[in-house]
């Protein structure tokens, strides 16, 4: 810490501060955004870093995955409306600063290192980071988030010595859904809608990734009597997107757990539709009665985190029909 700690000890000779509580306004970590760590897909939390490699300094953040809001910080007034996250020494969300002995560092050896003992000057940091959330699209589709981060007033700890930094931008965290959301015909065609030989649910999988249906009354609702039926989405009627650790099978798409618990692969995202319809319009091809489902105007809302997306913000949509999403086709 040989840099900033004369810094600090200039600035006191010059105002003959002498209780050890300093102000340093920067950290000389430059424009780059925090660099991230790889993490398993469980970890508790996630680690973020940047470093001044000549000078061997780190300042690495461990953050819990849901801490960084994927909602935009926009309010009604067009407004960004910023959040604050508590960072403790004890806490999942975490601040360090690391002055390394050999005064230099390599980029990508900050994850290897931290949590082993480096000969590193460690300083602990205490207090709130701000954050502006705001939406990052990619041809007009939603594709995840981008967080502006900035240390709003964290104080540094090494004994009795204490380095306070105020506004200042730790910098930009990019947090992507994680899925593709593409259960979309690759032949052409209809997406085909499969049913759970031992129940009623209908559901259409690619890979990892399951949208699964149920309805309160099946039969009525799949009766070729009906030419177009609208159901609300919500208790009774359900509208499922899951995420998985692996390629899914049967088993675990039928089972009452739904891939979650012991089953394997596991599942690590739950998304429920809160709001919408489902329409199934009845058509009939050689006498035989065949439905075609949509999803229209579906918000779907994370069972975990809390947040929540558009469907036809992500996903594309019906031509025919405004901001339905064509589920597929039930034979």
């Amino acid at each position: 810490m040989k840099k900033i700690f004369s810094l600090i000890a200039a600035f006191a000779l010059l105002t003959g501060c002498d209780d050890g509580d300093m102000t340093y306004k920067t950290f000389d970590f430059g424009p780059d955004d925090p660099t991230p760590c790889t993490v398993s897909a469980d970890a508790a939390s996630l680690r973020y870093y940047k470093i001044n490699a000549s000078n061997g300094e780190s300042l690495i953040l461990d953050i819990a995955p849901t801490a960084l809001k994927n909602q935009s910080t926009l309010d009604a007034n067009n407004n960004n409306v910023p959040y604050t996250i508590t960072i403790s020494v004890s806490g999942t969300n975490k601040l360090t600063y690391k002055n390394y002995a050999t005064n230099s560092i390599a980029k990508g050896s900050v994850c290897n290192l931290f949590d082993t003992d480096d000969n590193a000057e460690v300083w602990k940091g205490e207090g709130t980071l701000s954050v502006i959330t705001v939406e990052r699209r990619v041809e007009g589709k939603l594709r995840g988030y981008t967080h502006a981060v900035t240390m709003q007033n964290i104080s540094f700890y090494n004994g009795e010595e204490t380095i306070i930094i105020n506004n200042n931008l730790l910098g930009n965290i990019s947090k992507d859904f994680n899925f593709d959301f593409n259960f979309d015909a690759t032949t052409g065609g209809d997406p085909t809608v499969l049913k759970c030989s031992d129940n009623n649910l209908l559901y259409t999988v690619k890979a990892d990734e399951l949208l699964s249906v149920s309805v309160l009354d099946y039969n009525a609702a799949f009766n070729s009597s009906n030419t177009t039926l609208e159901l609300p989405l919500g208790n009774d009627n359900n509208l499922n997107f899951k995420v998985f650790n692996g390629t899914l099978s049967t088993q675990v798409i039928c089972t009452p757990a739904g891939g979650g618990g012991s089953i394997t692969p596991a599942q690590t995202q739950f998304w429920k539709a809160t709001a919408g319809k489902l329409r199934i319009d009845t058509v009939m091809d050689l006498g035989v009665a065949k439905y075609k489902i949509y999803a229209i105007d579906a918000i779907f809302t994370n069972t975990v985190t809390g947040e929540s997306f558009a469907l036809k913000d992500i996903a594309e949509t019906s031509p025919d029909i405004p901001n339905a999403y064509y589920f597929g086709l039930r034979e």
